[in-house]
């Protein structure tokens, strides 16, 4: 009788790394005092950096990708890129530089995980993993276990995970795009999924962008904070409901993506001076 387990290694990912030859070349932790803006460099190998905490920007050429807290970087060889924190940010990153040894390791590895200079996978490094790469940096693990095996253990792991994600459609470039361009990809987002809650935190990850970086689009183009412009929103579409439907305030509440009518109604009557009753008995009669 089969015990219905499945054994480890079977995996097509698995046994395509096991045929490479991953080489660990050195670690680095950065802070926001030694990463603050990094010099111009040209990677000879390849690199994961894994984002700690914080943001940064991270320049390639003339693109500008963001990264925050769970972010994975991966550089190929002969990228040019450098690095820069917002200021006042505090950043902290785990950088692990490899190569891929052997006759046609590195072009077998570029095609597994499907890389040309640059790739950024979203959310992939969980918070105890962050925190384990860490202390493998620091030597807090060197009388249990070779640091060095650890670390290669590790960046297996990533690079397992970053392979599982690269055949997901979630994984992606970015591209830091202008502030009119965010705030209409925020518009659109919000547009489409008015009865749910929408948070800056929800957009920040929508654009790939910092939420200093967001604040500014907003202000820039309308003056006002994320914030104000994601419950704005919401209140403009509860107004065209109010007058265009005979929902109950509760029900349009719920359109709208507010839990109940008490807070929908308190916040309407803050942006137009009025209930949403009286808006609609007072509109209604023109």
């Amino acid at each position: 009788m089969k015990s219905g387990i499945t054994p480890f290694g079977k995996s097509v990912t698995a046994q395509n790394l096991e045929k490479l030859d991953f080489r660990l070349l050195n670690m680095a932790y950065l802070n926001e005092s030694s990463a603050k803006k990094s010099p111009r460099d040209v990677m000879d190998n390849f690199k994961a950096l894994v984002m700690v905490s914080g943001s940064a920007k991270v320049h390639i050429g003339k693109n500008v990708y963001f990264t925050c807290a769970g972010d994975c970087v991966m550089f190929a060889p002969g990228s040019l890129y450098y690095a820069r924190i917002d200021e006042g940010q505090l950043c902290r990153l785990v950088a692990i530089n490899f190569s891929v040894e052997g006759k046609g390791g590195q072009d077998k590895f570029r095609e597994l995980l499907g890389i040309k200079d640059i790739m950024i996978f979203q959310s992939l490094v969980p918070e105890h993993m962050r925190t384990h790469l860490v202390n493998i940096y620091a030597g807090r693990y060197s009388e249990r276990i070779d640091q060095y095996y650890d670390a290669l253990l590790s960046l297996k792991r990533l690079i397992a995970m970053a392979i599982n994600r690269h055949k997901s459609p979630a994984r992606k470039e970015y591209y830091a795009p202008g502030a009119e361009g965010v705030v209409l990809q925020c518009h659109r987002h919000i547009i489409n999924n008015m009865s749910r809650p929408v948070t800056v935190d929800g957009l920040c990850r929508l654009c790939n962008v910092s939420q200093s970086y967001l604040y500014r689009c907003f202000k820039q183009v309308f003056n006002i904070s994320p914030k104000e412009f994601i419950q704005s929103t919401k209140l403009e579409h509860g107004a065209r409901r109010l007058l265009q439907t005979d929902k109950t305030v509760a029900g349009i509440a719920a359109d709208c993506g507010y839990a109940n009518g008490y807070r929908f109604s308190a916040a309407f009557k803050k942006q137009y001076g009025i209930s949403p009753a009286g808006y609609r008995k007072l509109k209604g009669k023109k």
